[in-house]
């Protein structure tokens, strides 16, 4: 999970409290621990996080955006 950075995801580190509960990471092909440093800012932040491959994370994604709910989505085009 290279590509997934503290740089990358400044956008969602940079919200509001609040603003994002949830952050989808969809990994590529398949399922990726997220890098504990990046786990560790997002807990310290209240932000939940799901690794999973990345076309899971895309449904994943459009179902909670239509029930409302405040995610994001960090994705890793799958090879």
């Amino acid at each position: 999970m290279n590509d997934v950075t503290l740089e990358a995801l400044e956008k969602v580190f940079s919200q509001p409290p609040g603003e994002v509960e949830l952050l989808l990471i969809g990994a590529g092909e398949r399922l990726v621990p997220i890098p504990s440093d990046i786990k560790s800012l997002l807990q310290a932040k209240s932000i939940r996080s799901d690794p999973m491959a990345t076309a899971h994370a895309v449904s994943t994604y459009n179902i909670l955006l239509g029930e409302k709910r405040k995610v994001a989505a960090a994705l890793i085009a799958a090879m």
